[in-house]
């Protein structure tokens, strides 16, 4: 268990009364929601878990947040850079699934079309593909906006 999920861990003993197999339970639906991990959520409740976390980073919500993100960062809001350019260069192994090398570099624009784009394929259920669906559309939308807008087309 990695120092943070000690942590997390910590918190949820001091806060619930639950057997060590529940606790276990717990933190393993914790540790597999995270989208660019290579574990994989293997009960109903980590995958409810990892699929509600997912629809949150998408939408309005989704790009309010990846902005508010950028800008603790010091990200500019978009980037014209080749998307296949930017993760051979800014991507750990230069694949999309790699680390984020200097995060100062990414903008969420990049992040639309690097890891949003593919969060529906992810998703357990189809509920869930279907809000993500709906939800990258409005976002495809404000990424197209944006653009034309400061390429002085809007």
């Amino acid at each position: 268990m990695d120092e943070k999920m000690q942590k997390v861990r910590e918190a949820v003993e001091r806060e619930l009364v639950c057997s060590a197999h529940s606790m276990a339970h717990v933190c393993s639906c914790i540790a597999t929601h995270r989208f660019r991990g290579d574990a994989i959520p293997a009960t109903i409740e980590a995958r409810l878990l990892f699929d509600a976390d997912k629809i949150d980073s998408l939408g309005a919500v989704g790009i309010a947040r990846a902005y508010m993100l950028a800008a603790g960062y010091g990200e500019a809001i978009y980037s014209d850079e080749n998307v296949a350019d930017y993760v051979a260069r800014n991507h750990v192994g230069g694949m999309a699934t790699g680390r984020i090398r200097v995060l100062g570099e990414h903008t969420p624009n990049l992040e639309f079309e690097i890891a949003f784009k593919r969060i529906p394929d992810r998703l357990f259920t189809s509920q869930a593909r279907a809000i993500a669906i709906d939800r990258l559309a409005f976002m495809q939308m404000f990424f197209d906006r944006l653009k034309a807008e400061l390429d002085g087309r809007a």
